[in-house]
């Protein structure tokens, strides 16, 4: 499974919107639109605007943190750990502890470094297993290291590189 983590901070909307177009097209499974930032009208405008550019695909939108948003436009919903709920589709962890309560995927993060989070320390590679979605300085330098890895989420790489039907079809090659 391939998952892109929406950064309008990287990535400026319009610009944005093309890429969730070409990733759809490529055939990434998921695009999470995470934009906390955002008012919620700005962010049901935005979702409706990236479903849009998802129309003739198998690619979902995910909407993070929003459940009300979600409810509204009738997509999964993805949550904080200590946001989760019987309907999150996957939930974000930070720990080992967290990930012992969850029941289906979840996004475990940092695995590396990252451009979002400077300075915050990588997890590594020392848990693993098949509802994990590693997150966190994922990119096509780092493939050879997730032998075990099923999952991967991306958010920096997708949106900075020139050629996403490209970076999927990489990201193909190896199985996910």
């Amino acid at each position: 499974m391939i998952i892109f983590i929406s950064n309008l901070g990287l990535c400026h909307e319009s610009k944005f919107l093309l890429k969730v177009r070409e990733a759809s097209l490529a055939g990434v499974n998921y695009i999470y639109l995470r934009e906390n930032d955002l008012s919620d009208r700005q962010y049901k405008d935005l979702a409706l605007s990236c479903m849009q550019m998802m129309i003739g695909t198998k690619t979902e939108l995910v909407v993070c943190h929003r459940d009300h948003i979600a409810d509204q436009l009738n997509l999964k919903k993805h949550n904080r750990f200590h946001e989760k709920t019987e309907s999150s589709f996957t939930v974000s962890t930070h720990t080992l502890d967290e990930v012992k309560e969850v029941k289906g995927y979840y996004l475990y993060s940092p695995i590396f470094e990252t451009l979002c989070k400077p300075g915050v320390k990588a997890k590594g590679l020392n848990h693993y297993e098949s509802k994990m979605i590693a997150l966190g300085g994922i990119n096509q330098s780092r493939l050879n290291e997730l032998t075990n890895i099923n999952h991967v989420a991306l958010m920096s790489e997708w949106l900075i590189v020139e050629d996403v039907f490209n970076l999927v079809k990489t990201y193909k090659k190896y199985g996910y």
